[in-house]
């Protein structure tokens, strides 16, 4: 949220969506846009998750599945655009590359966790 808030706060929104700025591309509005967008649908869908998990739901290891593995290809795919706009940075920075491994293990080792595991299939039974 605080990456969001100084793009829109320090005139960076501007530069970087106003034809003739030295740092413009048609495609900063739509990549900006959609990760503030994706990011708070990850969060609603987030808390609907805990409240699966806080109540046993049957559902919880399927929307976990999913949000995983939707976080996962989210950042490849926002990595990829940026590279879009900025083709002379690498694609994953160490930020990225820090995010991408979290979303990989958790994909390599909850994901089929939550697909064979009878713990989850005799917690999650509501």
């Amino acid at each position: 949220m605080t990456t969001y808030t100084e793009i829109f706060s320090t005139g960076v929104w501007e530069a970087l969506t106003r034809q003739g700025s030295e740092v413009y591309s048609p495609l900063w509005a739509p990549i900006i846009i959609g990760e503030i967008l994706i990011n708070f649908g990850l969060i609603v869908v987030c808390l609907y998750i805990a409240y699966k998990f806080f109540t046993k739901s049957k559902d919880f290891p399927k929307w976990y599945i999913g949000i995983v593995i939707f976080s996962l290809i989210f950042i490849v795919a926002d990595a990829f655009a940026l590279k879009l706009v900025l083709p002379n940075e690498p694609v994953f920075d160490p930020d990225t590359t820090k995010e991408l491994m979290r979303s990989v293990f958790m994909v390599v080792i909850w994901v089929p966790y939550m697909l064979v595991s009878e713990r989850v299939e005799v917690t999650f039974i509501k």
